[in-house]
């Protein structure tokens, strides 16, 4: 058999069962880390403002954010647009901030 058909029928055979259970890599909460040394704007750069970077959560699905830096905000949108899904205002650190997606979607936040 040609290997390209068998990796065919592999990757067929798995997007089958990833569909057929939507949910599988998805869950009902997620915790995101503001790390110490996050308002430096080089963690933009590297991807580690929060960590983990991203998340997938269900629909009606609520992410946490810890702050473990100096004073940090969480808000929707990207820099210099916040678009008001959601903005934590000032929290220091020690303090979390909640928000619970109704929709479907890709979000962006700073």
């Amino acid at each position: 058999m040609n290997h390209k058909v068998t990796l065919f029928i592999v990757i067929f055979g798995l997007s089958i069962i990833m569909f057929s259970m939507p949910n599988v890599l998805a869950a009902s909460t997620a915790d995101v880390v503001i790390p110490s040394g996050s308002t430096s704007p080089t963690c933009a750069t590297t991807s580690t403002c929060y960590i983990p970077s991203s998340v997938i959560i269900d629909e009606g699905g609520t992410v946490t954010w810890t702050n473990n830096s100096t004073i940090h905000t969480v808000t929707s949108g990207i820099p210099g647009t916040p678009d008001g899904l959601f903005n934590s205002g000032v929290f220091s650190s020690g303090q979390t901030f909640s928000h619970t997606f109704l929709q479907i979607g890709a979000f962006d936040y700073f």
